[in-house]
């Protein structure tokens, strides 16, 4: 869509061969992300309590990122690609 925004209904048939007819209507919402909010779904556990003195090797960090709009609704979002860039 671009940098349209808007709010359209999109209406699905379903026609079975035995007469049988079935209508879905789905919303579809295209909005602007307004902040982004990024959290880190991977640990690291030990066998013990004590503080690890470096991180495991081939221990991976997965990020879980939430898109919002400018009323603070979270939406799902298509086609946003999420760079990160380790340092």
């Amino acid at each position: 869509t671009g940098p349209d925004t808007g709010l359209a209904i999109l209406e699905v048939y379903a026609m079975d061969i035995c007469g049988i007819n079935q209508t879905l209507l789905i919303s579809v919402e295209v909005s602007t992300v307004w902040f982004v909010r990024t959290l880190t779904v991977s640990s690291v556990n030990s066998d013990s309590e004590r503080v690890l003195p470096a991180f495991p090797l081939g221990w991976s960090i997965r990020f879980r990122t939430l898109y919002y709009d400018n009323m603070g609704r979270q939406f799902h979002s298509h086609n946003i690609q999420t760079v990160v860039t380790a340092n």
